[in-house]
């Protein structure tokens, strides 16, 4: 393997040729979810890594944070080489420095909500007062204190979300790796855990998260595109179209290629009409622009628009006798 960089600066965080394998039983070859990623974050940075479902973005946060290994490649999280860390050593960093919040909250199932929030300050033997007034303060400002004495059996998920977050607050980390951390709320509760992210960046938190969420993702010092486990572009504080122009640039080809089972239509017709998007716009967004979130093209020679619809099935029709006389006036059978 190749040896990192020896120089990190003031990195909180680098990789270099990160890379995951997993063998699937029974497969003749195995699966490459990460492949070959470098990166690094600073004190204070946001990095925000976007891709398709599938991508290998929540894997990578996950070797990232020192929860999986890697099978090539090297880790620095905070100084600490992982790939010669005892699992000590990672506990020692997810306990006080490091803050991870996961897509499915993983809450101590027989602690309240205040106790769940309180349980890193008293983990690192914080005074009981300063961890009770932190945990406090965190719940008031994700507009949760209503839940205090409850169990997280009693929580929805969103509510669940949250109170992971207050946690991962209250530990007062120098680096937070947040999977998909609005996926699971709605606008307004969002809004709050984007707030609220922001300022802790601000503060000088280290944050790399996993998302789909383009205005969280315009948050960020800088936007990793991931796709089919490789990094496909770095974009420096971009603007949510940025990151959606970007995406599209990474995914088009895949969703613009006909699927092999497609054959082509007797019905010809040279310019197929555009569908409308969901807003009522008269034409759709081009792939390039709108990345996953464009229509898929259809095949050439097929159009599937009600227009070219009643074209050919006014050609498939048999033409109608024209009537010589009387007022009713037969009209043909043609399709609106």
């Amino acid at each position: 393997m190749d040896a990192p960089p020896a120089h990190q600066g003031n990195n909180v965080l680098s990789a270099h040729r990160a890379s995951k394998v997993f063998w699937v039983r029974g497969a003749k070859h195995p699966f490459h979810v990460i492949k070959g990623v470098s990166l690094s974050v600073k004190a204070g940075e946001m990095l925000a890594v976007v891709g398709p479902s599938g991508s290998g973005k929540s894997t990578l946060l996950r070797c990232l944070a020192g929860l999986e290994p890697l099978t090539e490649g090297h880790v620095t999280l905070l100084d600490a080489n992982l790939g010669r860390a005892t699992r000590a050593d990672i506990a020692d960093l997810l306990r006080d420095p490091v803050g991870v919040l996961l897509p499915t909250p993983l809450l101590v199932p027989s602690l309240t909500v205040r106790q769940n929030v309180e349980l890193p300050g008293l983990i690192a033997a914080r005074s009981g007062l300063s961890t009770r007034e932190l945990a406090q303060a965190t719940l008031v400002e994700l507009g949760i204190e209503h839940l205090v004495h409850r169990l997280p059996d009693q929580l929805t998920p969103a509510q669940a979300t949250l109170v992971a977050l207050a946690r991962v607050i209250s530990q007062n980390p120098r680096i937070i790796f947040a999977d998909e951390p609005t996926g699971r709320l709605n606008v307004p509760e969002s809004k709050v855990v984007i707030k609220r992210l922001n300022q802790l960046r601000s503060q000088g938190t280290a944050i790399v998260l996993a998302t789909h969420d383009l205005h969280l993702a315009a948050l960020a010092s800088r936007v990793m595109i991931l796709v089919d486990g490789q990094a496909q572009e770095l974009l420096e504080a971009p603007s949510a179209g940025d990151v959606l122009a970007a995406l599209g640039r990474a995914t088009g080809d895949l969703l613009n290629e006909p699927s092999p089972d497609q054959t082509a239509s007797p019905v010809e017709d040279p310019a197929p009409a555009a569908e409308a998007s969901d807003a009522g716009s008269a034409s759709a967004p081009s792939t390039s622009a709108a990345g996953p979130l464009a229509p898929k093209a259809a095949p050439p020679g097929e159009d599937h628009t009600p227009a070219a619809s009643s074209a050919a099935a006014s050609a498939a029709e048999p033409a109608q006798p024209e009537p010589t006389k009387g007022k009713g006036k037969r009209k043909g059978k043609g399709r609106p």
